[in-house]
């Protein structure tokens, strides 16, 4: 039970992140839809994995968040990491609060919270505030 109270957890916050992406990116970093909000065709998976392997941050996030729930693709949470780490190494803020979450929970990677703190630090210092809510969840002596 608490495993499944851990993935609705990272799935609320995943929605708000998303969300919080759409409404306040800026051109650079903008997602065209929500992930959770659109379905998508085949087609338009092909296009988006072809995008996210040229280099386009927000599209490797948006691969890796449709990864990782399982959204028009095959759930798969190694392939999620590989993607959402892909955007980090961009500096992606939103991905880097992912990352830290997926390795606070130990989803598709070993579970540490040594390595989740320096990516919730660095996306709180890019300003993201769902970073910081994640940072708190820890245990006192990782913050």
């Amino acid at each position: 039970m608490r495993k499944r109270a851990k993935r609705m957890l990272f799935i609320l916050i995943a929605i708000i992140s998303t969300t919080m992406l759409v409404s306040c990116a800026n051109n650079n970093n903008d997602l065209s839809a929500s992930v959770q909000e659109r379905a998508i065709s085949f087609a338009e998976i092909e296009e988006l994995k072809l995008l996210a392997e040229q280099g386009y941050a927000d599209k490797q996030l948006d691969l890796g968040v449709r990864l990782y729930f399982g959204i028009d693709i095959n759930q798969d949470y190694e392939r999620a990491v590989f993607w959402i780490t892909r955007a980090v190494e961009q500096g992606n803020a939103i991905a880097q609060n992912n990352l830290g979450w997926h390795y606070q929970y130990g989803l598709g990677v070993e579970q540490s919270y040594e390595q989740a703190v320096p990516w919730y630090r660095k996306a709180i210092a890019q300003g993201n505030p769902h970073a910081q809510v994640n940072l708190e969840t820890l245990p006192v002596q990782y913050r």
